[in-house]
């Protein structure tokens, strides 16, 4: 089948998240009096407390009250209650740190020159804060490669709804369900929101990991070469 629309995820698909978010999490959870013994427990219960967060975001739940609220939830369970005031100031000094994480997946710059040298339509479509990712694409120069972006926050719906897609759609008139794929990391998020929208996927999938859930992607990718191979 020959594609001529591909929508990239960033974070952990092109944007190395996870390495700005652990040193993000860390500088910001010591700043308010988590101490280093106790790091990686609290760091644990993070996580839990953003996988609850997004999937009620990803079921279309307001996104901003929620992220504000997520500190506030994590302190809470660690029974330090902080009043919003303070959970929100953790949230923004949080989210400090991700602006300026621009670290990105080695070879990301490769694999997006070699599919826009193919004169593929390059879209960025993500979940996330418009000034977190706008300012990363900007300084990893990885946002030269793509025609458009789109980011949940300013489509006003988060992957994996079929609404995230509608404005993609209808920027690009002639994309259909035969000559678009989605690229990303996430089954939960991409790859279920390829499937709601009746476009093929891409799971980028570097760990190995094992696909014990309902959502199937088209093709699976360990690496961009893998990727290259399904496109060009």
């Amino acid at each position: 089948m020959s594609y001529q629309y591909v929508i990239l995820d960033l974070d952990d698909t092109l944007l190395d998240f996870k390495r700005g978010e652990a040193e993000g999490l860390s500088r910001v959870l010591k700043n308010h009096g988590v101490a280093d013994d106790e790091l990686s427990h609290v760091v644990s219960i993070y996580h839990q407390v953003n996988r609850t967060v997004w999937t009620e975001i990803e079921q279309g739940s307001d996104r901003k009250v929620l992220l504000n609220q997520r500190f506030t939830r994590l302190f809470k369970q660690l029974g330090r209650p902080v009043d919003d005031l303070l959970g929100l100031q953790i949230e923004s000094d949080y989210r400090a740190y991700l602006n300026n994480n621009f670290a990105v997946i080695e070879g990301s710059k490769q694999l997006l020159e070699r599919l826009s040298a193919k004169n593929l339509t390059l879209i960025a479509g993500t979940n996330g804060s418009q000034e977190t990712q706008e300012n990363r694409l900007k300084h990893t120069q990885l946002g030269q490669y793509f025609d458009s972006v789109f980011i949940s926050e300013a489509v006003g719906y988060a992957k994996p709804s079929e609404k995230f897609y509608q404005p993609i759609f209808k920027h690009y008139p002639k994309m259909d369900h035969n000559n678009a794929i989605m690229i990303g990391d996430s089954l939960n998020s991409d790859i279920a929101g390829a499937h709601n929208s009746a476009i093929d996927s891409i799971w980028f999938n570097p760990s190995g990991m094992k696909n014990t859930s309902l959502v199937k992607p088209k093709f699976v990718a360990k690496t961009y070469n893998d990727i290259l191979s399904i496109l060009v």
